[in-house]
């Protein structure tokens, strides 16, 4: 008869490197949060739920879309609603810097 008890933990046992890993992963993860390790303002994430990213963003604006066509197109704003605000700042600001740069012309 197969020791039932000994074939799930060598199944389901979690070998020492895994678990190294998951302690260091877990350890960055509580102090430094994700878009804070990266220096790069466009690789910065607006929306958490769907992982849309400023420079995403910042690129289909330029290409024409309003704030709903991002929308439908990355995901942003239709998870918890948190990047609402923020997004809509950034667009703002771009829509801004566009029209100066227009007038300038």
């Amino acid at each position: 008869m197969i020791d039932l008890e000994a074939r799930i933990n060598s199944t389901y046992a979690p070998k020492k490197r895994d678990v190294t890993i998951s302690l260091i992963s877990s350890t960055v993860s509580k102090r430094t949060p994700m878009n804070m390790m990266n220096t790069n303002p466009e690789d910065e994430v607006m929306c958490q739920c769907s992982g849309t990213r400023k420079g995403n963003i910042r690129t289909l604006f330029e290409q024409g879309m309003d704030i709903d066509a991002i929308s439908r197109w990355t995901g942003a704003l239709s998870g918890c609603g948190g990047c609402e605000w923020d997004i809509a700042e950034f667009l703002q600001e771009l829509s801004l810097k566009a029209s100066g740069e227009q007038q300038a012309k």
